[in-house]
């Protein structure tokens, strides 16, 4: 069963039968607290031996709790992983320190992971569940080379197809600025100054509190009031960045954004001034602002934008009373009078400023606009007949694209964004070959399409092989996201040309109008935002792309940083392409079978292998004096690694010695380290544990005295599965009777749902004996 990281759509009776579930754009799902992921985790829970995959190319975001979201998917968060985040646990001093920081957290579970910041732990983690395969591993390990042309890859389908990986091409595009334009004026140091000065005061309400009368709120106005203290600069930094964000992608989305800015405070005056509940946690857009002037025979059409205050007033009381008649109920409505005067004049003061800045920048006259003068360029006279798919980050700036580019007689135009209706038919219009869509003429076909990152995910476009960057996220990823779009199975062409825009002046002018805009606005911690970052990824970033070097939008940098699985195909192949004699002795090795190499630097010991019951790989690395070094495969790997012709050396005198002390502390460490640690007294481990042993001895000699001790002895020695710390939590917060708790423990226990399973649990079965598959001595 296929799902597109959405709740809707399920149908409990109709599904049941499905076995395996593929989520695909799963990083839409790192919010475990929303409803849409409650949907699906309980869907994939209540299907007994169900198989999930995700798929995403982008699982990670700022956070790892993303990541620990999306496994939290089809992983219980107590589950006995087989592995453990060793330097969240270094960090804590040890397994004991560990336990006693975070004492609902199995060593080896997710929950244990879930309190690491360690990219390390994750990736070791990630190791176990993850298949990531990069472009580049694929081109080297999968593909064949073409026999007439031996720069150019292809993988071969079973039906003899080839599917060649066509070259990504960077490509810069400059346009001029002349001094005095709209450009220079737009990005000149009074602007940038008048914009440092902003109040933002919609974005920062919580400073204009009056804090006696919101201490007299009702419940319900109290909370809200609350939840505007919790936004408080990080979203004023939000808006002062998307300011320039805007003006980076184009001069009329800048001003657009000015214009409805104003617009959005004389609606929130007129509120003030007639005593009328404001309006919170909506967006609502008064339009675009601009009226087109100028078409007579001489003269230049342009787009003006209102300079007067009459008319913002105008626009906020009309703003308000559409809020108020068609406002959706998450609308939040507050009186004006829990906040002081301090805040009407905050408004005033930021309409006053962004009519001068708009007096400042004058008209906008898209004949003069040299960036969309180039676009045209690029599509009238180097890439005339060839299909373009353009990228920007603002649906303002697409839909002037697509109006100006078709008033300058450029036909088979479409435009997409998030407010798009029928996003299907327009991308079937555009690539109707890959979407399997059949068209009588090639003049039905899009040919220009203009696109905001609604299309940067999950979108076959391949019938085209040009990409435009209009404005430029500074973050590669991105950039090859976009890229990925027309870089498919299916694309025919050789390369993929991606343009990317840059004023004349080059890169340099954009890092130093960045940086500069940093200073100005990192002045006051409250004007920006301590984790505001204006444009995403790094100076490197943008100067790869800027200088179109060969490979920046490969992703070659991480093309080592493959899964487990991979790495050990990868080294597997190195090692036996051509030598089939050693693969098939490999093979033939038994069991328990070990050897010994020179330790280096890495200290004397040795390494062992296993495998646990539920299918687990383990690795586990001890020194000399049989003490666990490591269970990180990144690490283990490193210490594994040689050559063919490095020697063999006798193995340490114990070295059988210290691999079974190896598997016996992996065996016993989760029980050892969480013995006894039941957590604060608040916890519903600790009460219930308490609750057990007072009944015990109340009980002591009865005819249920030996069943409470046993689950006494549960709890005692394991953390609660996160489902019956839930479930007791609430029964203990109800404050319901002794009785009733130990009645859903009892029934908990006897499902073996109470606690987690210990993990000499999960190993070999009994007629198995429990060594290791292989193992390595490091001798020095």
């Amino acid at each position: 069963m296929h799902i597109r990281s959405q709740a809707s759509g399920l149908n409990e009776d109709r599904d049941r039968r499905y076995k395996l579930i593929i989520i695909d754009e799963s990083h839409n799902l790192r919010n475990a607290a929303g409803q849409r992921y409650g949907t699906i985790k309980d869907f994939i829970s209540e299907r007994e031996e169900c198989h999930v995959l995700l798929l995403t190319a982008t699982p990670y975001n700022k956070d790892y709790q993303d990541i620990g979201a999306q496994l939290g998917l089809f992983l219980d968060p107590d589950q006995d992983l087989g592995i453990r985040p060793e330097r969240a646990i270094a960090a804590c001093g040890g397994e004991q320190g560990f336990a006693r920081v975070h004492p609902l957290a199995a060593l080896s579970s997710l929950n244990a992971f879930l309190q690491s910041n360690s990219a390390d732990d994750w990736r070791d983690l990630l190791k176990l569940y993850l298949v990531r395969r990069t472009r580049t591993f694929i081109k080297e390990n999968y593909a064949h080379v073409d026999e007439n042309d031996p720069t150019r890859f292809y993988l071969l389908q079973k039906d003899g197809t080839r599917n060649y990986f066509p070259a990504r091409i960077p490509k810069s595009v400059t346009f001029k600025t002349t001094p005095g334009d709209i450009f220079e004026r737009m990005y000149s140091e009074p602007m940038m100054d008048e914009l440092a000065q902003l109040h933002l005061p919609r974005y920062g309400l919580s400073n204009y509190l009056d804090k006696e009368l919101v201490g007299e709120a009702s419940p319900a106005d109290r909370e809200a009031l609350e939840s505007l203290t919790s936004a408080g600069s990080r979203l004023m930094g939000f808006c002062r960045s998307n300011f320039c964000k805007r003006m980076d992608s184009s001069g009329v989305a800048f001003l657009i954004s000015l214009y409805r800015h104003a617009v959005r405070n004389a609606m929130y005056l007129y509120a003030i001034r007639n005593g009328l509940d404001l309006p919170f946690r909506q967006d609502f857009s008064p339009g675009e602002g601009w009226d087109e002037e100028g078409s007579g025979e001489n003269e230049e059409p342009k787009l003006v934008f209102p300079i007067d205050p009459a008319t913002y007033e105008r626009d906020g009381e009309e703003l308000y009373r559409v809020i108020k008649a068609d406002a959706p109920k998450s609308v939040v409505w507050l009186s004006p009078k829990y906040f002081t005067g301090r805040l009407a004049c905050a408004l005033e003061e930021d309409i006053d400023r962004i009519l001068k800045m708009l007096r400042m920048c004058g008209s906008w006259i898209p004949r003069e606009d040299e960036k969309l003068n180039a676009l045209e360029q690029l599509i009238t006279q180097r890439h005339p007949d060839e299909k373009i798919l353009i990228f920007t980050q603002f649906a303002d700036t697409a839909r002037y694209l697509a109006r100006q580019l078709k008033v300058r007689g450029i036909d088979r135009v479409a435009e997409i964004d998030g407010d798009s209706e029928n996003i299907t038919e327009a991308v079937r219009l555009f690539s109707p070959t890959s979407n399997y869509a059949t068209l009588s003429s090639r003049q039905e076909q899009t040919r220009i399409l203009i696109a905001t990152d609604t299309l940067s995910e999950g979108q076959n476009l391949q019938d085209a092989h040009i990409i435009v960057n209009y404005d430029l996220p500074w973050a590669v990823i991105r950039l090859i996201q976009r890229a990925g779009r027309v870089d498919r199975i299916g694309q025919r062409s050789k390369s993929v040309w991606c343009y990317s825009f840059f004023p004349q002046e080059g890169v340099d002018e954009i890092i130093r109008l960045t940086e500069r805009l940093k200073e100005r606005f990192n002045a006051n911690a409250e004007a920006i935002g301590s984790d505001e970052v204006f444009f995403e990824g790094t100076k490197q970033n943008l100067i790869d792309v800027y200088n179109e070097k060969s490979g920046v939008l490969d992703d070659d940098a991480d093309a080592s940083d493959v899964d487990l699985a991979s790495q050990a195909y990868q080294i597997w192949e190195q090692a036996t392409k051509g030598n089939e004699a050693l693969a098939e002795r490999v093979k033939q090795l038994p069991t328990g079978a070990y050897s010994a190499k020179s330790a280096g630097t890495f200290g004397a010991g040795a390494i062992a292998y296993a495998k646990t019951r539920n299918d687990f790989d383990l690795l586990v690395w001890v020194d000399a004096q049989g003490n666990v070094k490591s269970y990180s495969p990144i690490a283990i790997f490193e210490a594994l690694a040689c050559s063919p012709e490095t020697p063999s050396v006798p193995p340490l005198e114990n070295h059988l010695e210290l691999v079974n002390r190896g598997i016996e502390a992996t065996l016993t460490e989760d029980k050892n380290a969480t013995a006894g640690i039941l957590g604060n007294r608040n916890t519903s481990r600790w009460r219930l544990y308490a609750l057990l042993t007072e009944r015990v001895r109340e009980d002591e000699g009865g005819l249920f005295a030996a069943t409470l001790s046993n689950m006494a002895d549960a709890v005692f020695r394991a953390p609660l599965r996160e489902a019956a710390r839930n479930r007791l939590g609430l029964l203990f917060r109800r404050k319901a009777t002794p009785d009733e708790i130990l009645d859903v423990a009892q029934a908990l226990h006897e499902d073996d749902k109470l606690c987690v399973p210990s993990e000499d649990d999960d190993f070999l079965p009994p007629d198995v004996a429990v060594c290791p598959i292989c193992s390595l001595g490091l001798v020095e």
